[in-house]
């Protein structure tokens, strides 16, 4: 028995133009309609997934944001966590002598250390402003951070994992979307986070769906009852998932869904 769904948003119920397929719409107008349970869980800001949501319902959802470092539910964060900050500190120094884009979050701002098509590009992308500052190390060393967020090419996300790894083995490090490899406190993701918020709201985790599409979407399809990852999801969160549905390009989040609908009458 389905009692609710968690809902991933880039690259699941989104297409890759970012715009929602009508047909995604469609069925999460059912879901409305039936009294399911919905969660948002995703790695943007918690403003990001707010404005998403205000979009397309005028309901208030539980939301596991910034990759599950918040957990926010009846208008309230219930959990939140930030990076060391020393850590933090040598992760940017790091990354920017290395001559590698990296950006932070504090107070859920976006701040990054300049004006470059990567800071534009990831607000356009997730309809928030920035705010730069130039030191950024200085600026983290009174101001602590949610997360950490480097931006490259795809190739080069899965070495830079490894790399970073190793260096700082006290932080995780955990794509989120081709070109982003998130950066948060040891031990967070979206699914420690599910379980914070099921306990909060007495939500039987085992009675959850989750749909999803990246590596930081693992934790959930782990700890959920059934899992569907997209046709155009990476090849470790296909492994782990129960089933793999059509890519988000053609409403594959609707077209299963619509058949989990019919266990739910």
């Amino acid at each position: 028995m389905i009692n609710g769904v968690v809902i991933d948003i880039d690259g699941t119920f989104i297409d890759s133009e970012e715009k929602i397929p009508i047909e995604n719409l469609e069925v999460f107008r059912e879901l409305e309609a039936k009294g399911l349970r919905v969660i948002f869980a995703s790695g943007r800001m918690l403003t990001s997934v707010k404005n998403f949501i205000s979009k397309i319902s005028d309901k208030a959802y539980p939301i596991i944001a910034y990759n599950g470092a918040v957990v926010y539910v009846n208008g309230e964060n219930i959990f939140n966590q930030v990076l060391l900050q020393d850590t933090a500190v040598r992760i940017v120094e790091r990354a920017l002598s290395n001559n590698m884009y990296i950006q932070a979050y504090v107070d859920d701002r976006l701040v990054v250390p300049k004006d470059c098509e990567e800071a534009r590009s990831y607000a356009s992308h997730s309809g928030v402003d920035f705010m730069v500052v130039e030191d950024l190390t200085n600026y983290l060393s009174k101001h602590p951070t949610i997360k950490l967020l480097m931006i490259a090419p795809s190739e080069q996300i899965d070495n830079l994992r490894l790399e970073f790894s190793e260096i700082f083995p006290e932080v995780d490090f955990v794509r989120s979307f081709s070109t982003y490899l998130d950066i948060v406190p040891k031990g967070v993701s979206k699914g420690k986070a599910l379980e914070i918020l099921c306990k909060h709201l007495e939500i039987d985790i085992g009675k959850l769906i989750a749909f999803g599409d990246n590596d930081n979407d693992i934790s959930l399809f782990e700890r959920c009852g059934f899992s569907i990852a997209m046709a155009n999801a990476t090849q470790r969160a296909k492994k782990a998932a129960d089933v793999i549905a059509p890519s988000n390009d053609e409403a594959g989040f609707a077209r299963v869904m619509k058949k989990l609908l019919t266990l739910c009458d």
